[in-house]
């Protein structure tokens, strides 16, 4: 707006950034004061350029955008409305510095007079006690009704400059300071909460997902309602409730390429089970694990998202074989890992190597030794799923509880690797028409290898022979002798985390300590909440940022999970009678009833809104 100079009105109207204005002389007082008489918003177009950098115009059309963006309104705001807002905020940042340095040394022009849309005043009125009187009156207009630019405007153009002292350096107004500050801080906040609304899940997906707390959460249906995208609508949901994508400074054109490249490496060989289906209900299910028991307050923030990301990884390239096959055919794969946990040193490999390409790599703003301690954790988890160290992982955490303390087992990694093995292993304990179906897929893989086999000349390896394998007796054993040890040896390991022995609490080496000693290894999280839903880890996590953007490796966010202040009440644990369920279901089929009108019936129940 150009400073035009007006002389002897009675009024003035001009807009500014939206909202229009009335400036009239006062000419019942002896300082010829000036008085605001209207003020009219107009509704804000973020489509249109914005023709006066000013604080008030940005934070009026952020504010606007972040309204609609936690409102679920994201499709009225395109790309470019956000890129040419965020573009305005970061000009006003940039050029802050001068703008004050200008309007300083103009307000120290002691020759500068701007005559005043007034009367002419008294004679005998002092002119310092007129420019000092008009500009209070102006300060005591409420800042939200006059943006401080609008302010310092009017009191440039509408009254007379004091006289100053010269300044040998000039410094920024405190005022002008403050408004740059709060403008930098509403643009941070903005952009975490922007990064988190712009991963751009379809409105159908985001109802669906509104559910993933839910034990009984239908992936099937998911995947369908996507359009074949569970794994990525799974992973960029987790990875905002989280704060993942904030927290780690997440490209999100990488995370999606990446994505994308995970998704096409699960598929390409149409398993009908270690497919991406798999791999997001595996990842939903330890998100179950960690949100419900309040365990995730334990970890710190680059142990749950190394959690999360080898929930996703786990089968990556699965080749719909075991590694018993792989071993006893000789395949490169084998001869690669020394027949070692062949598939699951592939799975991490393969993982790792995607994010070597530049435009995939989700951990670009990673330190060395955030780096590191990420890898390890993520190859640890990943190969604790081989089934052939299973009896191995629950010998160790069984000892654990009863109190042996072994140098060399990591409380915490060995912890994380109880939670993803449990979760690979879960859909005997999820709701019928899950688990049948899960079960159905995972025995057409081993009767598909069996076949494999059987063209090889090869023996047939257990459970892999489609003409003389009991299906449902094979079911109860894995329940009984694998799942059900497992699941409960889980809910004892996660109770002693979030309660220790009642006197203490879990620490990153998995002792205990006294809970008052606050200067233990790693700091506890405060209380969790007694909320029923994971919330979005989004200003909460502050404090655990360093200066430079980055997080450390040991910082710990607490967030509202399903649980109640210490001692914490016992684990929740929906699969129980899912497992007693399931199994009776098995011996009935077992025994040559007919189960197809109770299966129908079972399809047609809502689970339950809430697992207790």
């Amino acid at each position: 707006m150009s400073h035009e100079r007006i002389f002897r009105c009675q009024s003035a109207t001009f807009e500014i950034d939206g909202a229009t204005y009335q400036i009239v002389a006062n000419e019942q007082e002896p300082t010829n004061g000036l008085k605001i008489l209207r003020k009219k918003n107009i509704p804000v177009d973020l489509n249109s350029d914005l023709t006066t950098l000013s604080t008030s115009a940005v934070t009026q059309r952020l504010k606007l955008i972040l309204d609609k963006l936690e409102s679920g309104q994201q499709e009225e705001v395109s790309r470019e409305v956000l890129r040419k807002n965020i573009q305005y905020a970061i000009e006003l940042l940039q050029e802050g510095e001068s703008a004050n340095r200008a309007l300083e040394d103009k307000e120290n022009e002691s020759d500068t007079q701007v005559e005043a849309i007034s009367e002419p005043i008294d004679e005998n009125t002092p002119p310092v006690r007129q420019g000092a009187e008009s500009e209070n009156e102006l300060s005591e207009v409420d800042e939200e009704v006059i943006p401080e630019e609008v302010r310092q405007w009017l009191a440039a153009t509408f009254t007379r400059n004091m006289p100053s002292k010269p300044k040998t350096e000039p410094r920024p107004r405190f005022r002008s300071v403050a408004n740059a500050i709060r403008v930098g801080l509403f643009v941070d906040r903005f952009y975490r909460q922007l990064s988190s609304n712009s991963l751009q899940i379809p409105t159908e997906v985001a109802h669906i997902l509104k559910e993933i707390n839910n034990w009984h959460f239908d992936i099937f249906k998911l995947h369908e309602k996507s359009n074949n995208h569970s794994l990525k609508y799974v992973a960029k949901d987790l990875f905002s409730r989280y704060g993942v994508v904030q927290k780690f400074r997440i490209d999100l054109e990488k995370l999606d390429n990446f994505l994308a490249a995970v998704e096409y490496g699960y598929t390409k060989l149409k398993n009908p089970y270690h497919n991406d289906v798999h791999a997001a209900d595996v990842t939903q299910t330890l998100h179950f694990f960690i949100s419900s028991s309040g365990v995730a307050n334990v970890f710190t923030d680059l142990e749950i998202f190394s959690l999360l990301f080898a929930a996703l990884i786990h089968d990556f390239e699965h080749t719909g074989r075991t590694n018993n096959f792989h071993v006893n055919v000789g395949t490169d794969l084998s001869l690669i890992y020394n027949d070692r946990s062949v598939l699951e040193n592939h799975h991490v490999s393969a993982a790792f190597r995607l994010l070597r390409e530049e435009d995939k790599n989700i951990l670009g703003h990673l330190k060395p030794e955030e780096h590191r301690e990420f890898r390890n954790l993520v190859i640890e988890m990943v190969l604790s799923t081989d089934m052939s160290s299973h009896f191995t992982q629950i010998k160790n955490v069984k000892a654990y509880l009863n109190g042996e303390r072994h140098s060399h087992i990591h409380a915490t990694t060995m912890a994380m690797s109880l939670m993803l093995h449990s979760a690979d292993i879960s859909h005997p304990g999820k709701p019928w028409k899950i688990h049948k179906k899960l079960a159905d897929l995972i025995i057409e893989e081993f009767f598909l290898q069996g076949d494999e086999e059987s063209r090889l000349g090869l023996p047939f390896s257990p459970l892999c022979d489609r003409n003389n394998v009991l299906v449902p007796e094979s079911q109860i054993s894995f329940i009984e002798f694998i799942v059900e040890p497992t699941l409960s040896i889980l809910s004892d390991l996660m109770t002693f985390m979030v309660n220790g022995d009642n006197e203490g609490s879990w620490t990153s080496s998995g002792q205990t300590k006294d809970s008052s000693n606050p200067h233990g290894l790693k700091q506890q999280s405060s209380p969790i909440n007694s909320n029923k839903h994971l919330v979005t880890r989004r200003a909460e996590s502050d404090n655990s940022l360093k200066s430079d953007g980055k997080t450390a490796v040991n910082s710990r966010t607490s967030f509202p999970l399903q649980s109640g202040k210490p001692p914490h009440g016992p684990i929740v644990k929906p699969w129980v009678n899912h497992l007693l369920e399931n199994k009776s279901k098995w011996r009935m089929i077992s025994a040559g009833k007919d189960l197809i009108e109770f299966c129908e019936n079972d399809e047609d129940e809502e689970a339950p809104e809430h697992d207790q």
